[in-house]
């Protein structure tokens, strides 16, 4: 069974994305590059159906739907969030980081985060969770997402998906996708988090508002998402606590490892770029 992760911006996805790696070879897994979001898809689509047969692995910010161009069954995963954080978290990654797509766009128009949840001008489509997971994602113009779009995102949930992870609850997520997809080591250092984003807490209440105005349907798709997930977390994993322990354990011991493989990393790069110049 071939497996698909539908990586939703700004929960979770860029740690679990080195965990995937881990698991799989590297030569049957295919990275949708979500800096050229549309040209990276029509490239996938492209590939002759002997190179997409060797798949077992494809990643990355996409839309619900990729699996009718594999030759093989599927099974999708995904991690939502919470919709409010999300939002905020998106905004302030994306004014703090230079090299992102819309850094630009929102700093030379000094976009608000009022602006960038409620205004059609913003890089941020409404209910985007929603929108992705539905497979009909930029299609719908922005402010007219409907309940229809909500249903069939979560019709693609039972049908599709073999976990919905939650972003609070990472490394629940973790183990229930040990438990289901039989994957081996799972400890991590986190990725790409925002260091300088506002608590929600420290949002005015007009603005929180906003937010839950423009992301109706993926509050609703959360809230469904995460009841599904605490009764599969319950019926899959009954000693959660131990297994909890034992990944904090793990991650004490990954951490050296992992600063030792990135160093490597980085003296590979610089070697290699050395020998390119000479």
């Amino acid at each position: 069974t071939g497996l698909i992760f539908l990586h939703i911006w700004k929960a979770g996805g860029s740690t679990l994305h080195d965990i995937i790696e881990r698991q799989y070879p590297d030569d049957t897994i295919y990275s949708i590059d979500g800096s050229r979001y549309e040209a990276s898809m029509s490239e996938f689509k492209r590939l002759p159906e002997g190179d997409r047969a060797k798949l077992r692995v494809v990643k990355g910010h996409m839309d619900f739907g990729l699996h009718e161009y594999l030759p093989r069954p599927c099974t999708y995963i995904t991690m939502l969030r919470e919709p409010l954080n999300r939002v905020i978290s998106d905004y302030y990654y994306i004014m703090e980081t230079p090299t992102h797509n819309f850094y630009e766009f929102m700093t030379a128009r000094k976009m608000t985060l009022d602006e960038f949840a409620s205004t059609p001008e913003s890089p941020l489509f409404d209910n985007v969770q929603t929108r992705v997971l539905s497979g009909l994602s930029w299609s719908v113009p922005y402010g007219e997402c409907t309940d229809d779009m909500l249903e069939l995102a979560k019709q693609n949930i039972e049908t599709y998906f073999t976990v919905v992870g939650l972003t609070e609850q990472f490394d629940k997520t973790l183990i229930l996708l040990q438990k289901e997809l039989g994957w081996r080591n799972i400890a991590y250092v986190k990725k790409n988090v925002t260091k300088t984003r506002a608590k929600k807490s420290d949002v005015p209440k007009e603005t929180i508002d906003l937010i839950k105005q423009y992301n109706r349907l993926d509050v609703e798709l959360y809230r469904y998402a995460k009841e599904r997930f605490e009764k599969q977390l319950d019926d899959r994993v009954p000693d959660i606590k131990r297994e909890l322990d034992r990944l904090k354990v793990l991650n004490q011991l990954y951490k050296p490892y992992n600063f030792y493989q990135r160093a490597i990393g980085k003296v590979k790069s610089l070697v290699m770029g050395n020998s390119n110049e000479q």
